[in-house]
């Protein structure tokens, strides 16, 4: 969990953003600058929630003048310290430059409450799942993610917004898909794991009916002891997303022996290599 990664850092909570362009976020602590590791709260103005924003900045600094590359990685909780970890040991490794990484998390880290929030936020038509009907927000999510996170991001670290990548896995793939068809010139690259397309089946004639993709990547993962389903979606979207008329560069990869559950730091490490090599100017 992330408060394992940042239990060190101390949260003063300042006084909420009167600008409706930007959300109520913290200052970060002395000691979180000095680790290269940041954390702040947001309150945002679009979706109504908190939420808990954290960063980690390469590790050497950057540059005068300098800028990198910035991952946005959906389900922070879960995923902030593995995405941090595998830039930086594909920093070490020579696979990709200095990076940033972004992580939308919330404050409470129970099981119950993360999964509930992240339904909330991740999918976008709301559908009958077995505890009810769940999910709905995940415009208002995207809204606020590029308002409000983005623009808050970009003031105050040098990441390169032409060179920025939204990073989400199940609910998170499903809502990185959706950000891909709505506008798809929101990000540079998409990694996305494990869509879950069975939430909204509407999203593969989306994808084929997609234009204005150029310039883009698209990395998509799957787990090879997956659910036929998801294998099968997931090559069905990848397939639709590769058409010439989107304009998109997509790579596609079933990775072996990997099922929903154990899959996370694959699909991210293998897609980052495709959409930020560091032959790409990092």
């Amino acid at each position: 969990m992330w408060r394992g990664a940042v239990g060190a850092l101390m949260l003063a909570i300042c006084a909420a953003c009167s600008a409706t362009s930007s959300p109520a976020i913290a200052t970060d602590s002395v000691a979180a600058r000095t680790a290269r590791l940041h954390q702040f709260a947001v309150m945002s103005q679009r979706t109504g929630q908190q939420y808990v924003i954290q960063v980690s900045e390469p590790v050497d600094a950057l540059p005068a003048g300098g800028k990198a590359p910035v991952v946005y990685v959906t389900d922070g909780n879960w995923y902030f310290n593995m995405a941090t970890d595998t830039v930086q040991r594909h920093m070490i490794d020579g696979g990709m430059g200095p990076t940033f990484v972004v992580a939308i998390s919330y404050s409470d880290p129970s099981v119950e409450n993360v999964g509930a929030r992240r339904e909330a936020d991740l999918i976008d038509k709301p559908f009958k799942s077995g505890t009810g009907i769940t999910g709905g927000g995940g415009d208002d999510f995207l809204v606020f993610l590029m308002t409000e996170v983005r623009p808050f991001i970009e003031g105050r670290f040098a990441v390169d917004p032409k060179r920025s990548v939204l990073a989400g896995q199940s609910f998170g793939g499903l809502f990185a898909t959706n950000a891909l068809l709505k506008k798809p010139d929101s990000f540079y690259g998409y990694l996305i794991g494990s869509p879950s397309l069975w939430a909204d089946r509407s999203l593969l004639a989306a994808a084929r009916a997609l234009t204005g993709g150029e310039g883009r990547r698209v990395y998509i993962g799957v787990g090879g002891y997956e659910s036929a389903e998801m294998r099968r979606d997931a090559k069905a979207l990848a397939e639709a997303l590769s058409a010439r008329s989107t304009g998109l560069s997509v790579e596609h990869a079933e990775l072996a022996r990997l099922s929903h559950t154990n899959m996370q730091g694959a699909w991210f490490a293998n897609g980052l290599l495709y959409l930020l090599p560091k032959s790409t100017g990092n």
